[in-house]
């Protein structure tokens, strides 16, 4: 067995559902916000981490300027992530498109 399948050998259910529901959603907002249609998924993984980033290159948007009451960004990305353990990092511009590294 190698370091990466058993690193995923050792992923909760909980890290898994929140890996899957988190990388969905992300999907799911480029398909609705982006204008794009192409999105790039890179998996990667070593002994210690299990990284996803999800990258699109539609419109973008300034992350300074989500409304506090819009919590899509925070409850479908960042609060599952982080509250198995992980991190969720996060850029976009207008115009430049958006990235999301879930570690």
């Amino acid at each position: 067995m190698s370091g990466r399948d058993a690193l995923l050998a050792q992923i909760s259910t909980e890290a898994a559902d929140a890996i899957v529901g988190a990388d969905g959603r992300c999907l799911e907002n480029i398909v609705r916000h982006s204008g794009s249609d192409v999105a790039e998924v890179f998996l990667d993984a070593t002994e210690e981490s299990l990284s996803v980033m999800i990258v699109d290159h539609g419109r973008g948007f300034d992350p300074e300027t989500i409304p506090a009451n819009r919590l899509g960004i925070r409850r479908a990305l960042v609060d599952r992530i982080t509250g198995c353990g992980g991190t969720v990092r996060l850029w976009s511009a207008i115009g430049a498109g958006t990235s999301v590294v879930m570690t």
